[in-house]
């Protein structure tokens, strides 16, 4: 259980007594200055309960506990202070999010049990986090693992959107990334339940009625919808929904677009557009001539990160030599012609147990071309030829 505990206060007396009567029973760090102790939050191991007082040169107690609430959100404040009033409590409730509110001179037997509440407090509050963030990692897992076995398709495009969102993520910066790289993950779930004829189609559909696919553009278009309604009834995914819902939208059509949206219009359009056979230059070309289509920043950035080759060398390699992190080249088919994985999937530790699954009752073409992680480079060279 944490119990690491900030004591900030200008009395260099009064920490000291903190220090010679609880030490032991908590992992007491104390600090006479407001923004040193901003600064331990934000690069030192986490706290779990920060003591402030009210009245200290330069930030005051309340205005110290709101940029805590702000910055380590799930630690635990505590007021404490010498000139106690009402105005005084409400404003560290309203804007420091305070747990206890505290008067000097305070028993240290008082300090002690309201200190051993908030410890229990960040315990049940981390604790709750975790589980959620656990369960919530595992739907999109399973869920991932659907779709990957009903249409391998799907799964390669979810899975080249998903890199490509990574790597506009390196090159830009994206807030709340996990809500956009779960959208991409998940943006192709409806297509399992879409007939096998119109699902291929909607692997190269970008959101126009086109003369080869009019007929079925009507069901095309409610694949997102299907999607978002299925991912909707998961808590916490409710913007992921949102945004798949909303991928083929462009943004002439709605400026309020909001962020993960915009990105999944970027990336599985530029998808589209390469799985119809457009090369890497000449997809962005036509994606550069469609005026209001997307967000002039955005794509900017997404531009230079499809065009950044570094980072990865092409090699063919034995399917022993298969590790996660490489990306597929080529389409992986069993003599039967059943499609195992597609061009441009990612290969992890699930896919490769798929893999070696299928290797015991199917003949697999016994190389294939991908993409290496530089840091797997040298484990791989000198064993395989190179291709490039």
């Amino acid at each position: 259980m944490n119990k690491r505990v900030l004591f900030i206060d200008d009395d260099e007396n009064i920490l000291a007594n903190f220090r010679r009567n609880l030490t032991g029973r908590f992992d007491v760090t104390t600090t006479t200055s407001p923004m040193d102790g901003l600064a331990r939050l934000q690069i030192e191991e986490p706290y779990a309960v920060v003591v402030a007082d009210q009245r200290m040169p330069g930030m005051d107690g309340v205005e110290l506990l709101a940029k805590v609430a702000g910055c380590c959100p799930d630690t635990v404040r505590i007021m404490l202070t010498g000139f106690a009033d009402i105005e005084t409590a409400i404003l560290a409730v309203n804007e420091g999010s305070v747990f206890r509110f505290l008067t000097k001179p305070c028993e240290i037997k008082t300090l002690i049990h309201v200190l051993e509440a908030a410890i229990e407090q960040h315990r049940l509050v981390t604790t709750e986090k975790t589980f959620l963030r656990r369960t919530l990692k595992g739907c999109v897992e399973l869920l991932t693992e659907i779709v990957s076995l009903a249409n391998p398709e799907a799964y390669g495009r979810a899975e080249r959107s998903k890199r490509l969102v990574r790597e506009l993520h390196k090159r830009r910066g994206l807030p709340n990334f996990w809500k956009i790289e779960t959208a991409a993950m998940l943006s192709q779930i409806g297509l399992i339940f879409t007939p096998p004829e119109i699902a291929a189609k909607a692997i190269t559909y970008d959101g126009r009625d086109t003369r080869s696919i009019r007929e079925d553009a009507q069901v095309l278009a409610m694949i997102p919808t299907v999607s978002a309604d299925l991912l909707s009834k998961i808590p916490y995914l409710e913007d992921v929904a949102e945004a798949i819902r909303r991928q083929h939208v462009r943004l002439s059509d709605n400026p309020d677009l909001p962020l993960p949206a915009r990105v999944l219009k970027l990336v599985l359009d530029y998808d589209a557009l390469t799985q119809q056979g457009h090369g890497r230059l000449d997809a962005l070309d036509v994606m550069r001539g469609r005026t209001g289509w997307y967000d002039k920043d955005l794509f900017l950035a997404f531009e230079k990160s499809v065009c950044d080759e570094t980072g990865f060398a092409r090699r063919t390699l034995q399917l022993g030599k298969l590790r996660p992190g490489m990306v597929l080249q080529e389409d992986m088919l069993a003599d039967n012609g059943l499609l195992l994985m597609v061009s441009g999937q990612e290969l992890t530790e699930p896919t490769l147990l798929k893999l070696a699954n299928f290797r015991r009752s199917q003949a697999l073409k016994p190389e294939v071309m991908v993409l290496v992680p530089l840091a797997q480079i040298e484990e791989v060279d000198g064993t395989v030829r190179h291709i490039l």
